[in-house]
Formats: structure tokens, sequence, C-alpha cells
């Protein structure tokens, strides 16, 4: 295996291969990888080191079958990707105020923060058991790429996150977050977006969890001719029901 173990400050403003057989440490400092062009390829791991530190200013994948091991800190700046279809594992600081897409599994043992600016978003898992998670008001997290569901294995703190679903009155189908643990709800808020407004009775199940703490603070659902809202919390159902309006 070819190792490139970096103590000091790696800006990439050209092409970084990590090829086959090849491990990129980042020990110290500051590293902005994809300042230029990353090319992750079959077999190549890329490691965060205990005092290393990755900033994400543009878009970088952590493909299929790869992983990525953070036990120093990730940060995903304003604008920034990281879309994640393999492997990721937190056991140090990820700060996400950008974009966070995971598609694969996250595993958190650390220290996950979703700030103003940050979106969560995605089809894949997060283990959850092990790590601390902090929402703070502004950021998001938003299952699927459009309609989809977002596992989260263990308990979740929503904090002051938006919640953020899509509803297809159509079909009828739904983002679905889904909790094995105890979801806390107080100071979270709960944002519905209809991609086609509902034309018959229907429930949707929003959210998903063992057990829960406090209700949405907040619950905006655009208003559609003919129905009125109702939200319950037995199992986070969100219920439309036809009425009368003048």
């Amino acid at each position: 295996m070819s190792t490139l173990d970096n103590r000091g400050t790696l800006t990439n403003i050209g092409t970084l291969n990590l090829n086959s057989g090849g491990e990129l440490i980042l020990n110290s400092n500051i590293a902005n990888i994809p300042g230029g062009t990353f090319n992750w390829n079959s077999g190549g791991l890329l490691t965060i080191g205990s005092s290393g530190i990755m900033t994400v200013t543009s878009s970088v994948s952590v493909p299929s079958g790869k992983t990525m091991n953070v036990l120093g800190t990730l940060t995903i700046d304003p604008g920034g990707i990281l879309t994640n279809e393999g492997f990721l594992r937190n056991s140090g600081t990820l700060t996400n105020s950008g974009t966070l897409t995971n598609t694969g599994e996250l595993n958190n043992d650390g220290t996950l923060n979703n700030n103003s600016t940050g979106t969560i978003k995605g089809s894949g898992t997060i283990d959850q058991e092990f790590g601390s998670y902090t929402g703070a008001s502004g950021g998001a997290i938003a299952p699927g790429n459009s309609v989809g569901t977002l596992s989260v294995t263990g308990n979740l703190n929503l904090g002051s996150n938006t919640y953020e679903s899509e509803i297809d009155g159509a079909v009828p189908n739904n983002d679905v977050l889904a909790l094995t643990g105890e979801a806390t709800l107080t100071n979270a808020t709960l944002e519905v977006t209809w991609l086609n407004n509902p034309t018959v009775t229907g429930t949707y199940t929003v959210m998903t969890f063992g057990s829960k703490v406090g209700e949405f603070a907040t619950v905006t659902i655009p208003t559609v001719s003919g129905f009125t809202f109702s939200t319950a919390y037995t199992t986070c159902l969100l219920y439309t029901s036809p009425s009368p309006r003048d």
C-alpha cells in the first residue's frame, strides 16, 4: 500500500488521484482537497487522523464500496457538498454548514453538527447509537433527493432543526424520517412541501420512532382548497381530510 501522510497543509488546486492500494491520511493542519479535482478510485482509503482537519468547499463524494474514516475534524462549508454513497465513519467532529447527502451508511460515534445553513438529505442510514447530534435553527433534515426515506438507528434529538417533508398527494407518496429509538422534537419544526396537492382524503406517515419527547414547536403545511390538516403523534402521522371552505 502506498501512503501519503499529510502533517502540514495540503491544498489541491489541480488534480489529486487516490488510487487502488493507496491511503491518504490527513493528520494535522488543514486540507482543502476539493479546491481542484479529487478522483477517489476503487481501493483507495481516506482517513482524517485525530489531529487532521479536512474542509469541503465544493464537492466531494465517498463512492460506493469506499470508506472515509473521520478521527479528527471534517467541515462542510456553506456551498460545499459531501455525498456519501459508501461508508462514512465519524469518530471525531463532523460539522455540516453545506449539504451532506447520505445514500450509503453514516456511522456517527462522535459529534455531528448540522448548522444553520446545513442540510442533511438522502435515502441512506445514519447509525446514531453512540454519537451526539446538534441541530441549529435554520438547519434542515430532508430525506431523499426527492421523496425518500432516511433511516436513523438509535436516538435523535432534532434540536432546532427543520424537518422538511415532501409529500406527493397525487400518488400518494412522501418523505419519511425513520428512527429506531427516541425522537426529541421539542424545539424542532415540521415543514411540509406539496409536490402535488392531495385530491382525496389520505394519511401520510412522515416520521416513525420507538418513542418521542415533546412535539414539533412549529408545524407548517401549505393550505390546499377543500382540505384541513391535523398532526397526530402516535407514530408521528400527518393526516389530511376534506372539509368545506367558503
